[in-house]
C-alpha cells in the first residue's frame, strides 16, 4: 500500500504547530495541531499545484479527509491559519490571504467537516505504525522497528526517513545524551505516563551513519528485553533516577543492528 506523509512546522507571534499531510492508497488526510490554535480559527492548506482548500479548525488539533485532492511523494505543502482577518501562523509554500478572506467572507461552514470520531484518518499497514497525536510511541513499537531490520537493505535509512526525521521535529531533545555523544542528536519519547525512550542518529562528515535507540536504567540492573544482549550501556552523570541509558544502535545504509 502507498503511504506518503509530509510535515510542516507552522509559526506566528502568538502560536505554533505543525500540518500533516498523510496518503494511505488514495485516500487523503489532514491533521493540523498546535498551541494557541483555537476552534473556529480558519486554515487554508496548499498541496503542490492544486487549488487551496479552506477549513475551520476544531481546537488544537484538527484531522479531516480530502476528497479528490491529489498528493504525490515531491509536492510542496503550505498552510496558513487565520483569525479576525490576522495571521496567526503560517509554514511551507504561499497559501494566498486574498484568496482565503474571499472564501471566508461567504461560507459559512468548512468546505471539509471535520472527521467525526467513529470515522478515523487512513490507517497505514505499514511495519512501524501511524501514531494520534495523543498515542506515543511504546516499546512494543521500538522492537517492532527492530524486527524489521534487513541485513540484505542497501539503503534502510532512506525508507524510513520521513518518518524518522519527524521524531525530531515533534519531540524534545535529550541534551545530556545529545552533549555526551559526540556528532548525535537525540530526543525523548514519552509513553504510558513518566516512562520513556530515546532516538537518535549519529552523523559522519555530515552523513547519517548510525540510528539509535535506547531505554533509561541502572548499569546494576538487567536491561529490559528488548536491551538484552544487544545493547551497550552509556553512564550520563547527574541523570535521576536512572544511572545512564541502554542503547541499540542500527547501521543506516543496512539496518543491521550493532554495537
Amino acid at each position: 500500500m502507498n503511504l506518503i506523509k509530509k510535515t510542516v512546522i507552522l509559526n506566528g507571534e502568538s502560536a505554533e504547530g505543525y500540518l500533516s499531510v498523510i496518503r494511505v492508497g488514495e485516500d487523503v488526510g489532514v491533521k493540523i495541531v498546535g498551541d494557541g490554535f483555537r476552534k473556529g480559527m480558519q486554515a487554508g492548506i496548499k498541496i503542490g499545484s492544486s487549488d487551496p482548500v479552506f477549513f475551520f479548525l476544531e481546537g488544537e488539533k484538527t484531522e479531516i479527509p480530502l476528497d479528490n485532492v491529489a498528493f504525490a511523494q515531491n509536492d510542496s505543502l503550505g498552510c496558513l491559519i487565520m483569525e479576525n482577518g490576522k495571521t496567526v501562523a503560517k509554514g511551507g509554500m504561499t497559501v494566498k490571504i486574498k484568496e482565503m478572506k474571499d472564501y471566508f467572507s461567504s461560507a459559512t461552514s468548512p468546505v471539509n467537516a471535520p472527521v467525526d470520531e467513529d470515522v478515523p484518518l487512513p490507517v497505514s499497514d505499514d511495519p512501524v505504525p501511524e501514531k494520534a497525536e495523543n498515542e506515543e510511541l511504546s516499546v512494543a513499537d521500538l522492537e517492532q522497528i527492530k524486527e524489521t531490520v534487513s541485513a540484505d537493505n542497501k539503503d534502510f535509512y532512506s525508507g524510513i526517513k520521513e518518518r524518522y526525521e519527524e521524531l525530531f521535529v515533534v519531540y524534545p531533545t535529550e541534551k545530556k545524551l545529545s552533549a555526551l555523544i559526540p556528532d548525535s542528536e537525540w530526543v525523548k519519547i514519552n509513553y504510558d505516563g513518566e516512562d520513556y525512550y530515546v532516538v537518535g542518529k549519529l552523523s559522519e562528515n555530515g552523513r547519517i551513519v548510525l540510528l539509535g535507540y535506547g531505554v533509561p536504567g541502572r548499569k546494576n540492573v538487567t536491561p529490559p528485553r528488548i536491551a538484552d544482549e544487544m545493547a551497550s550501556w552509556l553512564t550520563v552523570p547527574d541523570m535521576r533516577p536512572y544511572d545512564g541509558y541502554w542503547l541499540i544502535f542500527q547501521d543506516a545504509a543496512t539496518g543491521k543492528v550493532t554495537k
